[in-house]
């Protein structure tokens, strides 16, 4: 997302591990929201979410190997 990325692919907000803006956070961050808008005709719920995870882990794994 532009705007929030800190330049290495990792989102400026994550701070200590979590959202600092979690309340305010913008629709792209909304996984429910998301899925209903844009995923749901194209994957199941689950097929989402563990989508989602390993993006996750993906980004913790950058995190921790630099």
């Amino acid at each position: 997302m532009e705007g929030f990325n800190r330049g290495d692919g990792v989102c400026k907000h994550l701070q200590d591990g979590a959202c600092s803006i979690y309340e305010d956070r913008p629709v792209v961050c909304r996984t429910d929201v998301m899925w209903e808008l844009f995923y749901s005709e194209h994957m199941s719920w689950e097929e989402y979410i563990d989508r989602g995870k390993a993006c996750c882990e993906a980004l913790r794994d950058r995190l921790t190997n630099k």
